[in-house]
């Protein structure tokens, strides 16, 4: 999974030398959820824009799990500072999750992995499958063929 994920990131930062700073990691992980259940303010000098969403799905318990990826961008700018993953539950935003670009420091990237791990397995396959399916779309042509071996 972490492969992917990588993976994922490399497409998302392959126009843009920027890092994700601890400060907008942190912001995204703890107050966008607040924009998107209280309607707060989003953070200032930043944009938010829809990327991809997974579609629904139900558990055997009658839960419905949905991921929404969106670009956290420097406002007026093309440069992408980290991708949102907002975990919904029952159609109410759960958790955010912080993408970290690539070359951004290696604590933000445990710290994404340790959050992500704490998914169940089904939500994990849903995440994985939304991010797949990007990644598919993006260069028309199956995983197998870009070259990418999973362990």
């Amino acid at each position: 999974m972490k492969k992917l994920l990588l993976l994922f990131t490399v497409f998302i930062s392959i126009q843009t030398f920027s890092q994700t700073t601890a400060e907008e990691y942190t912001w995204v992980t703890k107050s966008y959820i607040r924009v998107l259940t209280e309607g707060a303010d989003i953070k200032r000098g930043y944009e938010i824009s829809d990327l991809i969403s997974s579609p629904a799905q139900t558990s055997g318990w009658g839960n419905e799990n949905q991921f929404t990826f969106k670009n956290f961008k420097k406002e007026n700018s093309s440069e992408i500072k980290a991708v949102i993953i907002i975990h919904y539950f029952n159609k109410v935003a759960k958790t955010v999750y912080c993408i970290p670009l690539a070359n951004s420091d290696k604590s933000l990237w445990q710290s994404f992995y340790s959050n992500i791990d704490l998914l169940a397995g089904n939500q994990k396959t849903l995440l994985l499958y939304c991010i797949s399916n990007h990644i598919f779309r993006q260069n028309r042509r199956p995983l197998f063929r870009l070259g990418v071996k999973f362990n």
